[in-house]
């Protein structure tokens, strides 16, 4: 969706400059007319918006209650409450608010898509009976899960990709990058040190020291 409105947004913004370069012209009522309108944008964004909700809330649903939510129609039996999660951790993505890096990330980490899936999270969690904690999600694809390495590093992860670089020994922790996430995240419900307000730059420090030691 980002990428598609991003590559609309170029195409109007060269008509609205050929628009104003030739104001008053036919060309420039044709522009207008057909090419600058928001009613079929706005639409789109509706579809979109509905899709990503329905994305969001049947992954949410899966871990929530199971698999057997999906699957009540073809009559199999739902999950038992007794095997939903007694808590479900979530990481910190506050920080992500306002411009990132690049253009590109801010577009992609939107805080609709962000305040959707925690409203979500928050109802299915009060319904399912689950706790919820949040915990500081600083370097947590970027630290191999290794309990006797820790090693952090921006090279450590290619797109989905992880893969530990420890130059002193030889750790060569492979694996998706979300997992290796989601193992760093579980680790941090207990750890004392990095609660979810902890400075990024502070957790590099404490991460650091940990490696050395």
């Amino acid at each position: 969706m980002t990428k598609r409105r991003h590559k609309t947004g170029k195409a109007r913004n060269k008509l609205h400059a050929l628009s104003k370069r030739d104001a008053g012209s036919r060309r420039t009522k044709h522009i207008s007319r057909n090419n600058l309108g928001t009613k079929k944008q706005k639409a789109r964004l509706r579809r979109a918006k509905a899709q990503l909700q329905t994305i969001s809330g049947a992954a949410i649903k899966e871990v929530v209650y199971g698999e057997g939510n999906r699957t009540r129609a073809n009559g199999r039996a739902p999950q038992h409450p007794s095997q939903r999660p007694k808590e479900i951790i979530t990481e910190d993505l506050s920080h992500l608010g306002g411009k990132a890096k690049s253009k590109k990330i801010s577009r992609l980490c939107s805080s609709w898509a962000r305040d959707e899936n925690q409203e979500r999270i928050m109802v299915h969690a009060h319904v399912g009976t689950s706790g919820i904690k949040t915990v500081n999600a600083a370097y947590t694809s970027q630290t191999s899960p290794n309990p006797t390495c820790g090693y952090v590093s921006f090279d450590n992860r290619s797109g989905d990709v992880f893969h530990c670089r420890n130059p002193y020994w030889d750790c060569n922790w492979q694996g998706d990058a979300d997992h290796v996430a989601s193992m760093n995240i579980k680790s941090r419900i207990q750890d004392h040190q990095i609660d979810r307000f902890t400075p990024y730059t502070e957790v590099r420090k404490i991460l650091d020291a940990r490696f050395l030691r």
